[in-house]
């Protein structure tokens, strides 16, 4: 399995789950589904929250006839097995280390680097992909759902990220943004001692 098959069956894990749970919601009596939403103010303007001031969708939203709003949240339940600390060279200097992941829960380490970073790269990657003006119907919209703000740590600085229904496409478009970020090393995904 090379690497792009390897974040393919990542990504699918993910998708099999949120693309049934859309199913099963679409089938409810008297609901309207809208998939991959965006959370708006009462203006229908997208929240912009934390330090980075970003936007975050839910997995999908169940409105009834009623009023009713049902939240859905879809969980990856099992990460890939079988690799760990896969090392490679990204252009731009970038040394990245992957290992196993769930595509909505992508851990995104900086060893050397810190909460002070100019992060303008890594946001300007996650508006791109986060398609601000999208929801759906029901379809899936290749888009990134969450970004947390970096937390400083003992052995660096993190994010998290939820990729959503985006593309393999993204995430390699995520390591070119990373590379601008000024640092020299990346940890994606769980290190093999807490994996």
């Amino acid at each position: 399995m090379d690497l792009t098959e390897l974040l393919e069956a990542i990504r699918q894990e993910y998708i099999d789950r949120l693309a049934f749970a859309l199913h099963e919601a679409k089938a409810t009596p008297g609901a309207r589904l809208i998939s991959e939403a965006v959370l708006r103010d009462g203006q229908s303007v997208p929240v912009r929250d934390g330090r980075l001031n970003v936007p975050q969708r839910v997995d999908a939203v169940v409105l009834g006839d009623d009023g009713a709003i049902e939240t859905i949240s879809v969980d990856s339940d099992k990460m890939i097995a079988g690799f760990a600390d896969v090392r490679f060279d990204w252009p731009g200097g970038l040394a990245v280390s992957l290992n196993p992941f769930c595509w909505d829960a992508l851990r995104v380490h900086f060893p050397t680097g810190s909460a002070a970073m100019d992060w303008e790269p890594l946001v300007t990657w996650y508006d791109e992909w986060f398609k601000a003006d999208e929801d759906g119907s029901g379809d899936l919209l290749l888009a990134v759902h969450a970004l947390t703000d970096p937390a400083d740590d003992a052995g660096g600085v993190t994010v998290q990220l939820d990729l959503g229904s985006a593309p393999v496409g993204a995430l390699e478009d995520l390591l070119d943004a990373l590379a601008g970020l000024d640092v020299a090393h990346v940890v994606l995904g769980q290190p093999a001692t807490e994996a």
